[in-house]
């Protein structure tokens, strides 16, 4: 009994400390984007903007998403605003967490609202190297599921390359999606990035094929350093929703 009790008391000694010395920390990120899209004979331009708060304690992070995205003009005019959180665990191997948002939709008297939820994992293979994977489902106006994978690569400290692959089931519509796409951090100590991404996807077996160009910006706050530093430290911008 004697030696138990003293291996208790050793046990809490060990690990009081630890949990005495974590802190919360705070950081955030900020974003804005326009995007080009072409789909058959049609053509849409829609800016974009958004932001990320997170919270984190020890290995335990807590992360919240709002974004609001306008489409056309006039009669054909839309937006999108989407609400999310995050909440996930994240170690020198990796992270994995779960995700829950709301989508809401409006186009002149047209409104659809979907909510979404589902795991995501990332796996930092290398120290430049990570891979990810993500699957859930969606319910609302538009039901179904999707499943995505991705991997980026950081070939110099501040700049990153990524590809990926996404599958979508909804409402009895199947897309297959294929992009790549490059971040460029301008400096380290001011840490603003370049985005730019295109995508491909086909819609229905290739019924409809779908092409997107992207460029924006990503400024954070709170963490400094050599671009991967920053995406496995700061705000995650690929969490586990469905990519727009």
């Amino acid at each position: 009994m004697r030696r138990l009790s003293f291996a208790v008391v050793a046990a809490i000694a060990l690990v009081a400390p630890q949990a005495a010395n974590a802190e919360l920390d705070k950081f955030a990120a900020l974003d804005a984007d326009y995007t080009h899209t072409t789909a058959g004979l049609g053509a849409s331009n829609t800016f974009s903007g958004g932001g990320s708060a997170l919270l984190a304690y020890d290995r335990f992070n807590f992360q919240f998403d709002a974004s609001d995205a306008r489409s056309g003009s006039g009669r054909t005019a839309s937006t999108t605003a989407v609400f999310d959180g995050d909440f996930f665990w994240r170690g020198r191997e990796g992270t994995f967490g779960v995700s829950v948002g709301r989508s809401l939709f409006h186009a002149g008297s047209h409104n659809a609202n979907a909510t979404g939820y589902g795991l995501f994992g990332e796996w930092y293979a290398t120290h430049n190297l990570t891979l990810a994977l993500k699957g859930g489902a969606v319910s609302g106006f538009d039901s179904g599921r999707y499943g995505d994978i991705d991997a980026r690569l950081y070939i110099l400290p501040n700049l990153a390359v990524h590809t990926g692959y996404n599958y979508t089931a909804v409402s009895g519509a199947s897309t297959s999606d294929f992009g790549v796409g490059i971040e460029y951090l301008l400096a380290r100590q001011a840490p603003l990035s370049l985005v730019a991404a295109y995508d491909h996807a086909s819609r229905n077996g290739g019924g409809l094929s779908i092409n997107t160009f992207n460029v924006g910006f990503r400024y954070r706050f709170g963490v400094t350093g050599i671009l991967v530093n920053l995406d496995r430290t700061g705000p995650i911008a690929w969490n586990g929703l469905p990519q727009p």
